[in-house]
């Protein structure tokens, strides 16, 4: 059911963004067979492992910097496609290729038919 082994005393990482330094590292109190409670009176569940507000804990704070990283990234790279002009020597197969990389569905915008003037 569940690839996670708590123990008490095991310290897990909440993010908090209104929290100052917003990562907080809570002790293990209790196991249950849904929650895991710790110090601070924070609970999260033990197969989502995400808090009360759905918000996900991070099981060490290397787990929360390599997310926070790859979000961080991502969120760059979707800015520089909404604000970045079309590079003059772009092709459909580049666009595909990116697609594909990014394991996005292909385009459902039709391609063109171009037919010789008669």
């Amino acid at each position: 059911m569940n690839a996670h082994q708590f123990a008490v005393g095991q310290s897990v990482f909440f993010f908090s963004a209104f929290v100052r330094g917003n990562l907080q590292e809570q002790t293990i109190e209790k196991i249950g067979r849904v929650w895991v409670s710790c110090t601070g009176r924070r609970r999260f569940d033990r197969v989502s492992l995400r808090d009360d507000t759905q918000q996900p804990i991070y099981l060490s704070r290397a787990d929360f910097e390599r997310q926070n990283t790859l979000m961080r990234s991502w969120s760059a790279l979707r800015d520089d496609f909404r604000y970045h002009r079309l590079p003059a020597d772009l092709t459909v197969g580049d666009i595909a290729l990116v697609r594909r990389l990014l394991r996005l569905p292909e385009s459902a915008v039709p391609l063109a038919k171009v037919t010789p003037h008669q």
